[in-house]
């Protein structure tokens, strides 16, 4: 099936995509391969969108950004892996923005408060709901993004012991934190990806209230009764 230029508009594929991550680089060299990643990704999501996951191909990918599949390859092992690529750059924005909460703030709300710090401002609601829709419609996506979310639970849990001030091998409440955290963002992925509104706004206002519902759940649970 040949790629439809009437698809999602580039530029706002671009603006999700890169996130600010093709920022100013130290040499020629680096700007040029975080471009070439960047215009990878955007490809690629934009062949995703207009074709489908199972339907869309590496080599197609790489002809429309201008480069062989060797190079392709160089950047991305696999399909699963250009196409969450921009998910997995906002993890670390996660984790510094966690460790810049106060340390008098709760875990459940610093956690909130770092998902929605970390969130690129350039995510744009247009094509933020179809491309949950692509990875929560397509099992092998999906799969890949909750085996990535694993990673990204591991990672969490240890700044979480940091600001605890405790060890999460004998410690468990950094890894009960962190993976409450993460199924919440999860159901709000899913429920982003599922409902009509595209206004990408309502984030923060949806994810404050399902972690204040979770808040509320636990402390329900610790009141004998």
């Amino acid at each position: 099936m040949p790629y439809d230029d009437a698809g999602p508009d580039r530029r706002l594929v671009a603006k999700l995509i890169t996130g600010g991550a093709v920022a100013v680089r130290t040499t020629r060299r680096e700007w040029q391969k975080a471009a070439v990643r960047a215009e990878l990704r955007t490809v690629a999501i934009e062949v995703f969108l207009a074709q489908g996951y199972h339907e869309a191909n590496i080599a197609e990918i790489a002809e429309r950004a201008g480069v062989s599949e060797r190079t392709f390859y160089r950047y991305f092992p696999t399909k699963e892996s250009v196409a969450l690529d921009w998910i997995d750059e906002t993890a670390p924005a996660v984790h510094e923005m966690l460790r810049r909460q106060r340390p008098t703030v709760s875990p459940s709300d610093a956690l909130c408060e770092a998902f929605i710090a970390a969130t690129p401002p350039s995510m744009d609601g247009t094509l933020e709901k179809p491309v949950l829709s692509l990875i929560f419609s397509t099992p092998r996506l999906l799969s890949a993004y909750y085996d990535h979310a694993r990673t990204w639970e591991k990672d969490v849990a240890q700044v979480l012991a940091e600001r605890l001030g405790t060890d999460v091998a004998s410690d468990p409440r950094p890894a009960l934190w962190s993976a409450m955290g993460f199924a919440i963002a999860h159901t709000v992925a899913r429920e982003r990806a599922t409902q009509g509104n595209t206004d990408f706004s309502i984030f923060p206002t949806l994810l404050r209230k399902r972690f204040a519902e979770a808040a509320q759940f636990f402390h329900d649970l610790s009141v004998p009764g």
